[in-house]
């Protein structure tokens, strides 16, 4: 029994240790395998943040984040590189390669675009681009640390598989570049304005100036020749906003020549329909996109020179209208009083009383408190049910054809028909008495009938109506 006891758990462990063997074998087998899908998945789950970047795209950003103005501006990230060049204990080699994952989070040209789970495709597309790439990238073939292990660190993003390094470190070549001062660097930035709007993002940017420059012949072509991209904050930004193009950016260039050919053939002050005019179809689309959009450029110093004149402009303009606000007398504000309601009075009857019917044309009996002209308002009897407004007042304005026609009274004098469809009677309301007595005299010595709703003109009165009907009073 204990024979057989103490054999059982070897030849376990025999074929525990034959499995793990067989499992890393495969592993090993299908690593290109896995590595495919796993760039093809991280493609897919964050195509926000590397579908639109290409291999070239990420050529020139790691030329920018590694160029030389970029070390001068970010000393971490230069102690970093001098510290991967020192010998020391814990490194293999001093050869001045150092994480990629450092350079993804720490650089302020990488960070912002958020590629620390891209480093396979970054792989790729640096090795692909080899012979144009100014950074070198290697396979990180040392064994991680203990500390990497703990669960309280996220391996996925801070161990990383890959390190790089400037390709031109290897040699120990020596740049003047290396050792500009401040003032030097800011001889060689250029203010830019009108920015095509296809070339917005640092990739285009670089791309685009590039061209710009490309018709300059440079004595040294493996250098970067633009430096850097700077994209000022837009007066509407919010604190903490990640910097865009708004059309404007700042490019600081390698070469004092580049700067000068820029600020020469794409002036400040040039006319942007002249230089629209004179490209060539042959030309790349770049120039003729900076001549259609009105590129143009100006020097650093020139452009701090603007900037503290508009700064201190609108200080001044800004405290004038304060000024002038504080010196407003206030324009005091209406009270309007509150009426106070008052309880209607009690409704009266109705009362309708008739003037007296004179017997004779009399006299006008006006004054400066009459409401309305007195003896200008006729009561007409006997009119089609059917009829309107506008039909009556044609049918009763014949009355002043003859008058008219002998210029003894202006125009008809028919003010106002006061009429309900559906009614045969009717108020009309005449300018003056005047008026009123020719309608009245007409209709008697010339009574008149309607047919039909719509008949303006009348028909004589026959002689079957009696003489109570008549239809016009006063």
């Amino acid at each position: 029994m204990a024979a057989s006891f103490a054999f059982i758990p070897r030849t376990l462990a025999k074929g525990k240790r034959k499995t793990e063997q067989n499992t890393t074998q495969a592993t090993t087998s299908s690593t290109p395998a896995q590595t495919t899908s796993t760039s093809q998945s991280a493609a897919t789950s964050g195509s926000s943040t590397r579908a639109k970047f290409s291999n070239e795209d990420y050529v020139n950003l790691f030329g920018l984040a590694l160029s030389d103005y970029a070390l001068w501006a970010d000393s971490d990230l230069r102690r970093t590189i001098d510290w991967s060049s020192e010998p020391s204990s814990d490194e293999q080699g001093a050869d001045g390669f150092f994480p990629l994952s450092h350079l993804l989070k720490r650089s302020k040209v990488l960070g912002p675009l958020n590629l620390e789970g891209s480093q396979v495709p970054i792989a790729k597309a640096l090795r692909l681009n080899d012979a144009t790439s100014v950074v070198e990238v290697r396979l990180l073939m040392s064994e991680p640390s203990a500390s990497t292990w703990s669960s309280k660190r996220d391996t996925a993003r801070d161990l990383g598989a890959y390190e790089v390094r400037r390709r031109d470190l290897e040699g120990g070549i020596t740049r003047a570049s290396k050792n500009y001062s401040k003032q030097d660097w800011e001889n060689r930035t250029v203010y830019v304005e009108n920015m095509p709007a296809p070339y917005r993002t640092v990739p285009a940017i670089l791309d685009f100036i590039n061209t710009l420059i490309a018709a300059r012949q440079s004595s040294n072509s493996a250098s970067i020749r633009v430096q850097g991209i700077i994209l000022p904050p837009h007066h509407q930004d919010k604190p903490g906003d990640a910097p865009t193009c708004k059309g404007f950016a700042l490019i600081v260039l390698q070469d004092e020549l580049d700067v000068d050919f820029l600020l020469e053939t794409w002036r400040w002050d040039r006319q942007r329909s002249a230089d629209a005019e004179h490209t060539q179809p042959e030309e790349p689309t770049e120039i003729q996109d900076a001549a259609k959009f009105g590129f143009r450029t100006l020097s650093k110093s020139r452009w701090d020179q603007l900037k503290e004149e508009y700064l201190s402009y609108r200080e001044r303009l800004v405290g004038e209208i304060n000024a002038h606000q504080d010196a407003e007398v206030p324009i005091p504000v209406p009270v309007v009083p509150i009426p106070i309601p008052i309880a209607p009075p009690a409704p009266k009857p109705l009362v309708i009383e008739e003037p007296p019917v004179p017997e004779g044309p009399s006299k006008s009996k006006l004054n400066y408190s009459s409401p309305f002209p007195f003896d200008s308002l006729i009561f007409v009897r006997n009119i089609h049910p059917e009829t309107n407004k506008t039909t009556l007042r044609k049918f009763f304005a014949s009355a002043f054809e003859v008058p008219l026609a002998k210029n003894e009274i202006h125009g008809d004098g028919l003010d106002y028909v006061d009429f309900n469809k559906g009614r045969d009677s009717c108020h009309l309301r005449l300018a003056t008495p005047k008026h009123a007595n020719i309608l009245v005299d007409h209709f008697l010595v010339n009574p008149m009938t309607q047919a039909r709703g719509l008949d303006e003109v009348g028909s004589p009165l026959d002689g079957t109506h009696s003489k109570e009907e008549g239809w016009l009073t006063r």
